[in-house]
């Protein structure tokens, strides 16, 4: 156990320095958050053509300037970052890869993704909730800790749902952000982690304030394995993975519940995780198959919590916001790792960065990026 805290701590939440970047990029354009940020979402998503083919066996590449981008500008970024700790970049435009690098030369090799685990999370509670293995967004959390639950005695504890977990706003006392220094140590070390998570004492009413808690993403990874029998993992391959074309066998660190860690630890090809953005830019479809509900995608990346005044808004473990004038959401994790979304521009783009100073180090490059794509 004690190796495996050692291993996981630095990728257990997103650095304090990445929200401030994040919020500080979007000011620096006068940008804000969409006051209607799920009608914004729809309206955006209509403006994403069906794909002209689905890359579930292979990606197909093809050249910057014949998917409406600016291939002289591309060039530039994609020289430009072997001098930084930028270890991959893949863009993908129409649904092409129009620029890929990586540094150490292999397109399959996986990176540790850190937060972005959370986004995955959240999409496998989507399809759970439109299977039916779990009841409702708005389910009171202890529904599924019975034990928990007729302990429990705070009524404000009891009405946190799995919508407050997923947006950060369950009012539980928790400093991951504070005196816990950016990580969940304390969770690692107890025996039981949803259990250390839920007894966790009332700092606000639930939904009034966000507050950074993967502990709330480990509670989720337990009511996952709760309801599917199955761990996160196992349930991610065959709900997930799989059927968007991601057969290989991935790393994820376990939990003591022999469920995964939900909120970060799952391991990743650069290419891999585009097709798990690309799923999202499509609404949940992949070729004839509503993956991941499509209500679910759009009320996912839409706005459910102001995040840190200032500094961001969040989504169902999605971040939303926008970039060169731009509206986009992305997952984020420690370090430099995310998965761009930008519907408008039919584009996602992935980072693997090694970056633990500076977990905002892709974004001026994103937003070159965005720059780039013509019209």
């Amino acid at each position: 156990m004690f190796a495996l805290r050692s291993n996981i701590l630095k990728s257990a939440t997103v650095a304090w320095i990445a929200i401030i970047s994040f919020a500080l990029a979007g000011c620096s354009e006068g940008s804000s958050v969409l006051a209607d940020g799920s009608e914004a979402a729809k309206q955006q998503e209509k403006l994403v053509p069906e794909p002209d083919y689905w890359p579930t066996e292979a990606w197909r590449t093809a050249k910057p300037d014949e998917r409406g981008m600016d291939g002289k500008k591309l060039t530039k970024i994609l020289d430009g970052l072997p001098l930084k700790p930028i270890r991959s970049m893949v863009v993908v435009k129409d649904g092409y890869i129009v620029g890929e690098y990586y540094k150490e030369g292999n397109p399959e090799k996986e990176y540790e993704i850190n937060s972005v685990t959370k986004s995955i999370t959240s999409a496998l509670v989507g399809i759970a909730i439109e299977e039916g293995k779990i009841g409702d967004i708005d389910d009171p959390v202890l529904n599924y800790f019975p034990k928990l639950a007729a302990e429990e005695t705070d009524a404000d504890k009891k009405s946190i749902t799995i919508a407050h977990l997923l947006s950060m706003t369950s009012g539980l006392d928790w400093p991951e952000w504070t005196e816990w220094n950016y990580f969940v140590e304390p969770m690692l070390n107890s025996k039981d982690w949803p259990a250390f998570v839920l007894q966790r004492s009332m700092e606000r009413k639930p939904g009034d304030a966000f507050n950074y808690n993967t502990g709330g993403s480990q509670v989720l990874a337990t009511i996952l394995k709760t309801t599917t029998g199955l761990s996160e993992y196992e349930y991610a391959k065959n709900k997930l993975f799989e059927p968007i074309g991601i057969t290989r066998d991935l790393f994820w660190y376990g939990s003591p519940d022999g469920s995964n860690t939900g909120g970060f630890g799952l391991k990743m090809s650069s290419r891999d995780q585009a097709r798990f953005g690309f799923l999202y830019l499509h609404g949940g479809k992949w070729e004839d198959k509503q993956i991941v509900p499509a209500d679910w995608v759009t009320g996912s990346t839409s706005v459910h919590a102001d995040g840190v005044s200032l500094f961001g808004e969040y989504g169902y473990h999605w971040w939303v916001g926008s970039l060169a004038g731009e509206r986009l959401y992305d997952a984020m994790g420690y370090g430099g790792q995310y998965i761009y979304v930008v519907p408008r521009r039919n584009l996602v783009v992935v980072f693997s960065s090694d970056s633990p100073e500076d977990s905002t180090l892709p974004q001026p490059i994103m937003r070159e990026i965005i720059q780039a794509v013509k019209g």
